[in-house]
């Protein structure tokens, strides 16, 4: 029984650890991300000739948020989210790529679920009068 209160206090422990390392993370991306690009202030145009590498540092930090709205909420909803922003960033970033139609596709089937989830949920939670 020693080993069970054990490890129920480290996977107590796991989680908010976790937490702590991705708003690191998240601070230290939005950092870098501000001394990278500040030179786009200066100089605009160069955001047509970065525009992926801006546009991938930002996915980045997005899925960082969306990593860490994720484990706040243990919701099936925000797993389809990252799954759409990750399915996003594929599509935006893979340019000239042959399995585009692919991903396309996959996104689209994964949008259609988290539409029927929500609306599936809301309508069950509408219907019933005990949350």
């Amino acid at each position: 029984m020693k080993w069970l209160e054990k490890s129920t206090s480290l996977i107590r422990f796991i989680r908010p650890a976790i937490v702590v390392v991705i708003v690191l993370l998240i601070s230290l991306g939005l950092v870098d991300f501000v001394i990278r690009w500040s030179i786009l202030i200066f100089h605009p145009v160069l955001i047509f000739s970065d525009f992926y590498s801006i546009v991938d540092d930002l996915f980045s930090l997005l899925l960082l948020y969306e990593v860490l709205d994720l484990l706040r909420s243990l919701s099936p909803i925000r797993l389809l989210d990252l799954l759409l922003t990750i399915f996003a960033r594929k599509l935006l970033l893979s340019t000239g790529n042959p399995s585009l139609s692919q991903y396309m596709w996959v996104f689209a089937i994964v949008f259609l679920l988290r539409i029927l989830w929500v609306k599936l949920g809301v309508e069950k939670s509408k219907s019933d009068p005990h949350p």
